[in-house]
């Protein structure tokens, strides 16, 4: 009965040193995962990050667009009153402007 005690306490100690392993090795790829400086955590938030930049540049590329192809009409001088026209709602002496405000501009 002796050796029996004996066989089952090494069995028992070994599982005790596997649990402790075990608890030191999940400890451990939680702290690398969520508490590291490289953390899986800060990865997800730096390609967020990286995302929103991309989005912003190809809008700010988009406007840049848009600028230099408003630019190239205000060569001309009828485009230029035109636009400030529709605009900033400038006039011509002794004119009167009328703005209609529909209801489905309204929603914009």
């Amino acid at each position: 009965m002796n050796k029996a005690n004996e066989i089952k306490t090494k069995i028992l100690t070994w599982f005790d040193a596997k649990r402790i392993l075990w608890m030191l090795v999940i400890t451990g790829i939680t702290i690398l995962l969520i508490f590291d400086n490289d953390s899986v955590l800060y990865q997800r938030k730096l390609s967020r990050e990286i995302r929103n930049l991309r989005d912003e540049n190809q809008r700010l590329a988009r406007e840049i667009r848009e600028n230099q192809n408003l630019l190239q009409h205000f060569d001309r001088y009828d485009y230029l009153e035109k636009y400030a026209r529709k605009i900033f709602y400038l006039r011509k002496k002794n004119e009167d402007i009328y703005l209609i405000k529909r209801p489905d501009s309204l929603q914009r």
